[in-house]
């Protein structure tokens, strides 16, 4: 059941919210659910009202409240906001996607860049390359973030069979992290990038380099890598990874099984 929260309280200013998200991201600004240390935040308004600076929120769950919580902690305290903001199980939600689109198109004009952002231009390409280079340093968290929470997202790694739903998915995202060790991102070379209304892939040849298994010495990896996206509620979530060592030309013989 999504969760609305609403905060405008007097000790909430624009000054305080900013020192929030510098303290929280580590960023000036906040442009993705992507940037926070928490999942399953669908939606985030924040402005000037007549009765002063609002923040208003849409999660997902009760666990996200949750998250959101553990993550913030103090910080509001520690920068001068006094009152919590209020939470309330939601009614209704809708047009989550169309409000996304139509604000993206506003400061895509109202920044210069002399035309409306289109559907998929935020496509998270950036933080998902972070999230390769950080699985190789044995981190699956920030994959977690980006992946989508429904029954049908499925992912299938070099180590085993193919996984459906969120909780096979980050299990398996846990076993592949153990795998890796001090590694490092080398590269990712687009073969190809299709963007639709709700729906994106990607096809790319990912490059790490890092301690594989049990061993000592950092070796090369290659992936061959299918990526497809769908936007859920606003934000463009990973809904199938495919990922296999197969970069080059093979003998037919090779798909034969042992």
């Amino acid at each position: 059941m999504p969760i609305l929260a609403f905060h405008r309280t007097p000790s909430l200013t624009r000054e305080r919210y900013e020192e929030v998200v510098r303290r929280l991201t580590g960023k000036e600004r906040l442009e993705s659910p992507a940037d926070l240390p928490f999942s399953g935040l669908v939606f985030h308004a924040a402005g000037e009202t007549n009765e002063g600076f609002c923040v208003f929120d849409v999660f997902e769950s009760e666990e996200a409240v949750a998250r959101f919580n553990e993550s913030m902690k103090s910080i509001p305290r520690e920068v001068g906001i006094e009152e919590p903001p209020e939470f309330f199980v939601a009614h209704t939600v809708m047009g989550l996607d169309e409000l996304d689109r139509a604000t993206r198109a506003n400061v895509g004009a109202s920044s210069g860049t002399g035309s409306a952002t289109a559907a998929g231009d935020d496509l998270p390409l950036e933080e998902y390359h972070r999230a390769c280079g950080e699985i190789v340093k044995g981190n699956p968290e920030v994959y977690k973030l980006l992946y989508s929470r429904e029954d049908d997202a499925t992912l299938s790694n070099p180590f085993g069979p193919p996984a459906r739903g969120w909780s096979a998915v980050s299990n398996t995202l846990d076993r592949a992290a153990e795998k890796y060790r001090d590694g490092e991102a080398l590269g990712f070379e687009n073969v190809s990038t299709v963007i639709g209304h709700d729906l994106a892939y990607t096809v790319e040849i990912e490059r790490y380099r890092a301690r594989v298994g049990g061993g000592e010495q950092a070796v090369p990896v290659s992936l061959r890598v299918t990526t497809v996206f769908r936007r859920e509620r606003g934000e463009w979530k990973v809904v199938h990874r495919h990922g296999d060592p197969i970069t080059a030309p093979r003998v037919a013989e090779s798909v034969i099984g042992s």
